[in-house]
């Protein structure tokens, strides 16, 4: 049902934090699931491992690149400690009430969050964590290991040619042209997805192309055209859909 894509014409990316303070020295924190990429629910196959960055709270070290069959679909998961003797700890929680939303409102900026939650989406009686996810996007999943209420989640939509690692790739989140650095919500809107799904990978793109400067001789002036044209993304003001 889902795959691992290296560019497709659905791309959704997830970015997992977990914060889980019972695990022990050794421990590996994985996210195990529906399709290839998330083990399809065996917990040794799973490649998503989160590290402890700041424990308790453990991170992706990359986003998680997904594919779907159609524009809507759902992900199943749950967050399971493998231990260094192979040993399995699945996260157990009693079903919680609905999310509600938070009620962003229109305060003259574009750059909303296509959903945002603070809480499970899980419904009473579904054991397992659900994401539901809506055309190309983004998506980021704040969670704690064995409680659903503590949770927050927040999509935004993207282009298809979704790609802030690759030269002529799209790092564009959301489909506004205006930014608003005084908007109260401009750290969530803008800065937060741009941290988390873009400016480390364009960064490091842009990072290796300045060595190549400097070592390949190119026409006068385009390196100049070429840095710009990968780097336009990282600088505010200047993106465009």
């Amino acid at each position: 049902k889902f795959q691992i894509v290296c560019g497709g014409l659905m791309p959704v990316e997830l970015s997992f934090q977990c914060y889980c303070s019972c695990a022990r020295p050794g421990d590996e924190l994985k996210v195990v699931g529906e399709g290839p990429s998330l083990g399809d629910w065996d917990p040794y196959r799973s490649t998503v491992c989160l590290k402890a960055t700041q424990f308790p709270l453990w991170q992706v070290p990359l986003p998680v690149l997904l594919n779907s069959e159609g524009a809507f679909w759902t992900l199943e998961y749950k967050y399971v400690l493998v231990g260094e003797d192979g040993s399995v700890e699945w996260e157990e929680f009693d079903p919680a009430p609905e999310a509600s939303q938070l009620p962003l409102g229109d305060l003259g900026f574009e750059e909303l969050p296509r959903s945002l939650s603070l809480s499970s989406e899980e419904s009473q009686g579904v054991i397992n964590r659900r994401l539901e996810i809506e055309g190309d996007c983004v998506v980021l999943c704040t969670e704690t290991f064995n409680q659903l209420a503590s949770t927050f989640k927040a999509t935004w939509p993207i282009r298809d040619d979704w790609g802030p690692d690759l030269a002529g790739r799209s790092a564009v989140i959301g489909r506004g042209k205006h930014r608003n650095s005084l908007n109260p919500l401009f750290k969530l809107q803008y800065q937060l997805p741009r941290q988390v799904f873009v400016a480390h990978r364009r960064g490091r793109l842009i990072s290796v192309l300045s060595k190549l400067h400097h070592r390949i001789e190119l026409a006068p002036g385009l390196w100049t055209v070429i840095m710009a044209f990968v780097g336009e993304a990282l600088r505010e003001g200047h993106e465009s859909r």
